[in-house]
């Protein structure tokens, strides 16, 4: 198969590109609150196409997860930014998918320690 070569990134908020910017610094986004993402930058500079698919509070499993369930041609070029090795996350058989506790509010009678995985 052959196409168009595109960036892929996957990681947590760093790679989302949701950290602060230097207080006198607006770029691209024109919000001086937040930076560009970094695999933005990259893959301007290369030229690529580019798909962000990293979200915040992500944990490692939760990024595995979506590099196994995304399309990835020999073309591509893939980035991940791997998250803390202690970030807790559960799977959601429901959306048959994991998630992190800091990007559910789960209320306490929703909360089940024994769902917790590290």
């Amino acid at each position: 198969m052959t196409g168009t070569s595109r960036l892929l990134s996957f990681g947590c908020s760093f790679t989302k590109g949701l950290i602060r910017k230097p207080e006198k610094y607006v770029g691209r986004t024109g919000n001086p609150e937040l930076a560009e993402p970094y695999p933005e930058i990259i893959a301007k500079n290369l030229n690529l196409n580019y798909k962000n698919m990293a979200a915040s509070a992500s944990g490692n499993k939760q990024i595995a997860w979506k590099i196994r369930n995304t399309s990835i041609f020999d073309y591509d070029v893939v980035i991940v930014a791997w998250s803390g090795p202690l970030r807790p996350y559960i799977w959601l058989p429901d959306e048959a998918r994991y998630d992190t506790l800091e990007a559910r509010s789960l209320g306490e009678d929703h909360f089940d320690p024994s769902e917790l995985v590290y």
